[in-house]
């Protein structure tokens, strides 16, 4: 079973902390690691496939904004460019087929030093309090962009995934004996 920890802190050095914390307590070395910042509504999936790139990309709810007094949807960048995502825009999606790979084959992740810019609430990447991070081997990633890997073996994704910490994941349940003392019993 892959290591799983609750994400507690809301701020994004918090998290980090957090989460170098655990890597650490459990053997791993955070600064060799590949990370992932994903909505933690996805930590089910994540948990049971490897990755959140599962299925049709979802569209960003994105705000509004106006010009020349009507009201205007706010369209990311690659949006702009007539492209459905950045993996599209950059030629990610090309490369995964080249390589006899769909889009669910490749992931966005970041070293440990990139983290922080990935969790930072104005980056693209995080849903306001719904943070989830998945942690990856390297060794079972290829680069093929810059931040843009794809699974050595896609069929085992979740070989890849070495821990997942998360908001959504579930409190440890405390024992018996803990229990008579928290009541007072």
């Amino acid at each position: 079973m892959v290591p799983q920890k609750r994400l507690i802190a809301r701020n994004p050095e918090e998290q980090i902390q957090e989460v170098v914390g655990f890597l650490s307590e459990n053997g791993l070395s955070p600064e060799s690691l590949l990370y992932r910042v994903f909505n933690s509504d996805e930590t089910n999936l994540v948990l049971t496939t490897g990755t959140d790139r599962n299925g049709t990309p979802k569209r960003k709810q994105s705000a509004d904004y106006i010009i020349h007094g009507q009201r205007q949807p706010k369209r990311p960048f690659y949006e702009e460019m007539g492209v459905s995502s950045w993996d599209e825009m950059l030629g990610y999606d090309k490369t995964l087929q080249e390589m006899g790979l769909s889009r669910n084959d490749g992931l966005w992740c970041c070293r440990l030093e990139g983290l922080a810019k990935n969790l930072d609430p104005n980056h693209d990447v995080v849903v306001p309090g719904k943070v989830g991070i998945a942690v990856y081997d390297p060794s079972k990633l290829v680069e093929i962009g810059i931040e843009f890997y794809a699974f050595k073996e896609p069929q085992r994704k979740t070989d890849a995934l070495i821990a997942v910490a998360s908001d959504k994941i579930a409190r440890a349940p405390v024992e018996a004996k803990h229990l008579e003392y928290l009541v007072g019993i």
